[in-house]
């Protein structure tokens, strides 16, 4: 992430009568507690997916295939680092709200500077990605359809998060667990993935019908992200010993909570004990082991991604060929991206 030099003092009254030295010396210490933990940040990237569903959501804009000329590039560029820096911004803040300790194989953000430092450049972020949408240089109408459905996606992410927030997902009566699991996921999770696919969309000028199925993928794509990624966390191939059990010792709503809901009465009783027990992981071993767990996810989480690959080969096999392998291919990575299967 490449960001413009900030200039401190520009409209300020009380930097009238300042000379250079007191400039450079601000613009130094900006730099110190918040450029130079955003840069150490975005050097260990991430996995770039809602970027390259800007690329898809331009490209899937027309009722068929379109190439990208230059300007498009440049374009499709500048909206991808839009939607990573939010991404960024609410990975930050959500490092801080669960108390995680690893981000990226590296300490986080808050535990390298401390809380204050790391909150405040996570939420920088945001309403700088929302300063860059001027320099798209989009037409009147493409701005401000552009900037609502970014305040629009990201104000449905907070509300998912307060969602995550404020449950003990252990409290809850065990018929309202899952309902309460899959909205949490979708916001959370469906709703920068929807954006991500919208702003491709309304670069390339898509009717209003198809950014509605834009935010509808993207949303579906994001929840299935979310459950391979609650997967992973559970069975730590991916996630590492200091992210394994994260979710479940925060009581936070999850995939698993989800399946877990699913069984009797007393072996959801038995799961939530073995929770509570944590971080002693005998008894949420055996029972995992004893119910069979790992298959039962893995065969309850397959059917979402393969009916999402299936209706976009029904709605894109003709029409837009490229993208639907592009979709594929994501949507592949995506599924390996967490948790190794075998």
């Amino acid at each position: 992430m490449n960001f413009q030099p900030i200039v401190v003092t520009d409209g300020l009254h009380s930097t009238a009568n300042m000379d250079e030295k007191d400039i450079f010396l601000i613009g130094q210490l900006v730099n110190q507690s918040l450029m130079v933990p955003l840069e150490d940040f975005f050097s260990h990237p991430g996995k770039n997916l809602r970027a390259s569903l800007v690329e898809v959501g331009f490209r899937l804009a027309g009722k068929i295939e379109r190439e990208l000329n230059n300007k498009d590039k440049a374009r499709i560029k500048k909206a991808a680092t839009i939607i990573e820096a939010i991404h960024s911004g609410a990975l930050i803040v959500d490092d801080i709200q669960d108390g995680s300790v690893v981000r990226r194989k590296e300490p986080t953000l808050h535990l390298k500077y401390g809380m204050p430092t790391a909150l405040n450049a996570g939420n920088w972020l945001y309403f700088w990605a929302l300063e860059q949408i001027d320099s798209l240089k989009l037409s009147d109408s493409q701005t401000q359809l552009l900037s609502q459905n970014c305040f629009r996606h990201l104000s449905r992410a907070h509300v998912g998060q307060a969602l995550d927030l404020g449950t003990a997902i252990n409290n809850l009566p065990q018929k309202r667990v899952r309902s309460l699991c899959l909205v949490s996921m979708e916001l959370k999770s469906g709703t920068l993935m929807s954006l991500a696919f919208m702003m491709g969309g309304i670069l390339g000028a898509a009717s209003k019908k198809r950014l509605q199925q834009l935010e509808k993928w993207g949303n579906q794509l994001g929840l299935v992200l979310q459950m391979y990624d609650d997967l992973g966390n559970f069975f730590q191939e991916k996630a590492g010993p200091e992210k394994q059990f994260e979710d479940l010792r925060n009581l936070r709503p999850s995939w698993i909570w989800s399946i877990a809901s699913s069984y009797s009465t007393k072996d959801f009783k038995q799961f939530k004990d073995a929770v509570v027990a944590l971080p002693d992981m005998q008894l949420i071993n055996q029972w995992v082991e004893y119910h069979d767990f790992r298959q039962t996810c893995f065969s309850r989480t397959e059917p979402f991604l393969r009916e999402l690959i299936e209706e976009y080969e029904e709605r894109l096999g003709f029409s837009h060929p490229a993208s639907l392998q592009r979709l594929k291919t994501l949507t592949k990575v995506l599924e390996h991206a967490y948790v190794d299967q075998n």
